[in-house]
C-alpha cells in the first residue's frame, strides 16, 4: 500500500494533532538513514528513559498483547532497527519518485502521551514548502523495571 493511502486510511481512523516538529524533536536525535552513532544515540536515551506508571496507553492504543515484551536493551535495539529499516526501504524508494523529503526522530509526545518513546518519520515536499509536512510513528517503546514493550506501529497490509 502506498504511503498516500496509508495517510488517508490513518486519518479515518485516529485522532491527529497539529503539532510543529521543532517541539516534537525534544531530543535532538534526527536522521535519515540509521547509522551505529544514530543507535548508541537511541540506546543512551531509552536506556535512561523514565519507567511507565502502566504498559497499555488505551488513549495511544498501545495495549500489552499487541506489544514484544523485551527483557534487555540489545535485543529491543535490534527491533528498533529492524523497524525503521523496514520503513525506510518504502519510505526511500517512494521520496526519491515523488520528490520528498524525509527524516526520523525520536520524540516523547510529551503533550499527548505519557512515558512513552516513538521513533516517527516527518515527510515534506522536496519542491513545494506550501504543502506542509506529514509526521507519523512507526514504533513505541515503553519500559517498567528492566522490562520493555516495543510496538511496531508499521502498517503490516
Amino acid at each position: 500500500m502506498n504511503i498516500l493511502n496509508r495517510f488517508l486510511e490513518l486519518f479515518r481512523k485516529k485522532d491527529f494533532y497539529v503539532i510543529d516538529y521543532n517541539s516534537l524533536n525534544n531530543f535532538s536525535i534526527a536522521f535519515k538513514e540509521i547509522t551505529d552513532k544514530d543507535i548508541d544515540k537511541l540506546k543512551y536515551e531509552i536506556d535512561k528513559f523514565k519507567d511507565a506508571s502502566s504498559i497499555e496507553e488505551k488513549k495511544g492504543n498501545l495495549f500489552k498483547d499487541a506489544s514484544i515484551e523485551i527483557q534487555n536493551i540489545e535485543r529491543l535495539i535490534e527491533e528498533v532497527k529492524n523497524t525503521i529499516t523496514e520503513d525506510y526501504r518504502t519510505t526511500n524508494f517512494e521520496a526519491v519518485q515523488k520528490k520528498w523529503d524525509f527524516n526520523y526522530f525520536l520524540t516523547d509526545y510529551q503533550k499527548i502521551y505519557n512515558d512513552t518513546l516513538f521513533i516517527c518519520n516527518r515527510l515534506k515536499s522536496s519542491v513545494d514548502d506550501s504543502l506542509g509536512e506529514t509526521m507519523y510513528p512507526i514504533l513505541a517503546i515503553r519500559k517498567l523495571g528492566k522490562r520493555y514493550y516495543f510496538w511496531n506501529l508499521l502498517d503490516k497490509r
